[in-house]
């Protein structure tokens, strides 16, 4: 029996007295003598071999309606360590276990990946996230492109009824125009809350064999309005093509406008002021 479940271990990483109750004497006693280390109720795995994926998987397998949500999903689309506790939504009701946090909830399932992990899309957690993270999350699945503009009122729709939906509903709408940083999407409320319309956000254009993804763009009037940060001209390389970009534009006669962090937070009216007049035709 005790090479049965080491055969097991070896193929799986996991082995559940659900799945093989004949071995449940025997899980017992490779447990007691530390060979295995019991994950969570009927759940175990080999001493020393437990890392990250495998205890997500563990989770899944302990509850295969449930589906890893909220901030555990989208630590595992952006490839980093989840924070306990370990957030799992379902239809079913669990008893409370350390580390797991339960929700009972169904999810959608055209907004669900099953396989070794069960988790929600990205665009999914990222909409659910956004009542206490002001979009932040949302802004980077938009930015890595896990998530189009265009399904966003569909994800939001999909939550009603939830906690934090009220706030949920007007951190989404201000995303639908695809912002690709939480600088841009205050940016971008600054400008809505002000009435100014006629812009899109992160069009593709090609100026001079540069492709330019202006962060606010005013068509009619090849007015272009761009955030700086200081994270983005980290090193010379990103500073040199930041100017090279510049320079490409003007000479293309495009208009650029440049605002910072301090002047969306701290000073939206000078950033409206600016715009109006640009708009206007006044250099």
């Amino acid at each position: 029996m005790r090479d049965t479940a080491r055969s097991i271990l070896a193929a799986d990483g996991l082995i559940l007295t659900r799945e093989h109750p004949r071995l449940r004497t025997t899980l017992l006693r490779m447990t007691r003598t530390g060979e295995l280390t019991r994950l969570l109720p009927g759940v175990f795995a080999e001493s020393g071999r437990v890392h990250v994926e495998l205890w997500l998987q563990a989770v899944c397998r302990w509850c295969p309606q449930g589906v890893l949500h909220h901030s555990t999903a989208l630590a595992f689309w952006f490839e980093e360590s989840p924070r306990i506790p370990i957030r799992l939504a379902g239809p079913v009701p669990r008893e409370p276990r350390k580390g797991i946090q339960f929700t009972r909830r169904p999810v959608p399932p055209e907004y669900q990946l099953r396989g070794r992990v069960n988790v929600v899309t990205a665009g999914y957690a990222a909409v659910e996230l956004a009542a206490t993270d002001d979009g932040q999350a949302l802004t980077r699945v938009l930015r890595q492109g896990l998530v189009a503009a265009e399904a966003l009122p569909d994800l939001i729709d999909s939550l009603r009824g939830t906690p934090g939906q009220a706030t949920r509903r007007r951190i989404v709408t201000s995303c639908y125009r695809n912002p690709w940083s939480f600088a841009e999407l205050r940016l971008h409320q600054v400008l809505m809350q002000a009435g100014i319309t006629g812009w899109v956000a992160n069009p593709r254009l090609v100026v001079a064999g540069h492709v330019v993804y202006p962060d606010v763009y005013f068509a009619a009037q090849r007015l272009i309005v761009e955030f700086d940060g200081f994270e983005t001209h980290r090193d010379l390389m990103s500073f040199r093509r930041d100017r090279e970009r510049q320079n490409a534009l003007v000479l293309a006669d495009y208009r650029v406008l440049r605002v910072i962090w301090e002047h969306v937070m701290e000073r939206p009216d000078y950033v409206v002021a600016t715009v109006r007049q640009a708009l206007a035709g006044d250099r």
